[in-house]
């Protein structure tokens, strides 16, 4: 579940524009503003708890009987350096079908992990994330690390490059994922478009999410799209 968040985890600076490259928040260490307020037909809603705290919950997710949240506090703001602390969880509520047998993927996971983003000039801002996740049903030990690229090429154009990497401690090298997303800015309305690489998030199975679709190779290139607003 956490691998769809991650993908749709676009936005524009607080301007409504992107102006200000240190303004990005999702998918960097940045954070809302106080009272700010994300919203998309498929990315997370997101909230300005206060300036150094931001909430995240997906609606696709609950809807798939997943409840699920996640937080970003920032621990440092210097001259274009950004340093966050992220944390959150997800558990799919128990079924005749979800209850006992073989998953593919965990019914559970808590989450924690350290996000440091870097402006690098010329519009460029580098984000590297490092985290551990437990999951649950089964069981193991996960750590992940990613890094994105996110490039302000105008005003009103954004690109994003993302890649990480997830190693069990039982199950091993997992499935790698990667995105490349453009973001076009309306004013508070924006679009955004590209192409995922990885587990296939939204594939069911049994009644859990699957890798992949069973008429699918794993992993799955698949397209990725969304409208969204910040207010």
């Amino acid at each position: 579940m956490r691998r769809l968040a991650a993908l749709l985890l676009l936005t524009s600076p607080a301007q409504a524009t992107f102006d200000q490259v240190g303004e990005v928040v999702l998918g960097t260490a940045q954070t809302l503003e106080q009272g700010e307020l994300l919203v998309g037909l498929f990315s997370p809603i997101g909230y300005g708890v206060n300036d150094a705290l931001t909430m995240f919950i997906h609606p696709v997710n609950w809807a798939l009987l997943t409840p699920n949240a996640a937080f970003r506090w920032r621990l440092f703001e210097g001259s274009g350096v950004r340093v966050s602390a992220a944390f959150g969880g997800a558990g799919t509520v128990p079924t005749e079908d979800t209850v006992g047998g073989d998953h593919r993927r965990p019914l559970g996971h808590v989450d924690a992990g350290l996000l440091t983003s870097v402006e690098v000039g010329g519009g460029v801002v580098l984000t590297a994330r490092v985290g551990y996740q437990r999951d649950v049903n089964p069981d193991d030990d996960d750590f992940d690390g990613a890094v994105t690229i996110g490039w302000v090429i105008s005003p009103s154009s954004f690109l994003q490059l993302q890649g990480g990497v997830q190693v069990g401690r039982e199950a091993g090298l997992k499935a790698p994922s990667a995105h490349l997303t453009y973001v076009h800015s309306f004013g508070a309305l924006h679009v955004a478009g590209g192409v995922a690489y990885g587990e296939f998030p939204l594939g069911l199975e049994s009644g859990a999410v699957a890798a992949c679709p069973n008429d699918w190779a794993a992993p799955c290139v698949w397209p990725v799209v969304d409208v969204f607003w910040r207010f």
